[in-house]
């Protein structure tokens, strides 16, 4: 792991933040229309009000406010981008057996991966 950390950009996330933040953007939508077809939700998703009517829908069935409800939605999606991102581009950087497997735990990758941030 201190090869790869090395070898690392320290600010690899901000090198591909516009990537990232699109990224991020597309899956959280995907997850709340994943979510909306899951429950038979009818709204339609056309206008900025229409995910505010899911999430209120949502925090109602849940307990939960309205921005905790955004608040999964969209931590959900960046944690997967900041996955997909790394691997995209740092991929090869991991540390692998003979037959391709990451020979760094599942804990210890994505300790790595998800201690990145962007700067404000």
């Amino acid at each position: 792991m201190k090869i790869l950390k090395e070898q690392l950009p320290k600010d690899w996330l901000e090198q591909h933040k516009a990537e990232f933040l699109e990224l991020a953007e597309k899956l959280t939508i995907t997850n709340i229309r994943l979510k909306a077809l899951e429950l038979k939700w009818e709204g339609p998703f056309d206008a900025p009000a229409d995910y505010l009517a899911f999430y209120e829908s949502e925090a109602k069935r849940l307990g939960f406010t309205v921005d905790e409800i955004k608040s999964f939605f969209h931590q959900a999606a960046i944690l997967k981008a900041k996955e997909q991102v790394f691997d995209q581009h740092y991929g090869e950087l991991v540390p692998r057996s003979d037959d391709g497997k990451s020979l760094l735990s599942l804990k210890k990758l994505m300790e790595l991966v998800h201690s990145a941030e962007l700067s404000a």
